[in-house]
């Protein structure tokens, strides 16, 4: 199987990458940012998908994987978001067309929806006044749903080796034993890097994939503090964790995963921080 991924030079591209090529197959990557060989079984191409598709791969493309795009930056324009999300979309659903592989997966996040006053997210949730970031994803979403079959993953923050996300920012200020303030709210509102390889992974098993979105997140629901002190009591920190009262208009919403539960079994919380802290320890060994 060959499997062709985009914006492969992210955390996520490259732990998609990893995961793939260890269980022998194929990976052609398209990055604008320069990855290293790994062995036999991976080809880099340095290409602008927001200028141009790119045509020119011989080997057959069995799956397409598009994570090209950039994400939410305050600092970011209006214009990065069009070349990024909406310009890279279009070119690679024009390769889609001409490479004609068995189904393209595309990476979006629950950033589409906007503003949620819901206490659960849903597929349905109707989008609010999502921004110029979600609009830019939710339009590459309607692209590449055109044609058949598209399976979109809507994502919340990404967990793992790499990420910069509030998980990661937390770990980072324990290790530092910093005071941690916080405030304790529901919370499932994350997933794994392991569990977005694993979900594409069972799709592909399936013998017809027709088009469907999917929201991901951890199978169940835990209140913050538990999070913070199960990462404090493995990283041993001594940092004082300080709760904030909640003095303002609460839009505290967990994502609902009863849909892609039809088929994949996501991590729990738990198993979704432990996951991690288990990497930051390998990494600072």
């Amino acid at each position: 199987m060959n499997i062709l991924i985009t914006g492969s030079g992210n955390y996520l591209g490259k732990y998609l990458i990893n995961k793939f090529i260890i269980n022998n197959i194929n990976v052609i990557a398209i990055s604008n940012k320069k990855i290293p060989k790994i062995n036999k079984r991976f080809y880099f191409i340095k290409h602008q998908l927001s200028k141009s598709p790119y045509l020119k791969i011989k080997k057959k493309i069995d799956v397409m994987i598009h994570i090209s795009g950039p994400s939410y930056k305050p600092e970011n324009k209006i214009e990065d978001y069009i070349s990024g999300n909406i310009l890279s979309a279009l070119n690679t659903d024009h390769m889609r067309k001409f490479y004609r592989p068995k189904v393209l997966f595309y990476t979006s996040t629950r950033e589409i929806y906007g503003d949620i006053s819901s206490s659960s997210l849903t597929e349905k949730t109707k989008r609010v006044e999502p921004g110029v970031y979600g609009m830019s994803k939710y339009i590459a979403e309607e692209i590449f749903m055109q044609n058949k079959p598209t399976i979109i993953l809507r994502l919340p923050s990404i967990i793992g080796k790499g990420n910069h996300g509030w998980i990661n920012k937390i770990y980072s200020d324990l290790k530092k034993n910093r005071n941690i303030k916080f405030f304790n709210m529901r919370y499932n509102n994350c997933v794994h890097l392991k569990d977005i390889y694993l979900a594409i992974k069972i799709i592909l098993l399936k013998k017809n994939i027709k088009n469907n979105i999917y929201n991901m997140s951890c199978r169940d629901i835990v209140m913050s503090k538990s999070i913070i002190e199960i990462m404090k009591a493995k990283s041993k920190s001594k940092s004082k964790l300080i709760e904030k009262k909640i003095n303002f208009n609460n839009n505290n919403y967990i994502i609902s995963s009863k849909k892609i539960k039809s088929f994949f079994k996501p991590m729990s919380v738990y198993e979704t921080i432990n996951e991690y802290l288990n990497e930051m320890e390998k990494i600072n060994k």
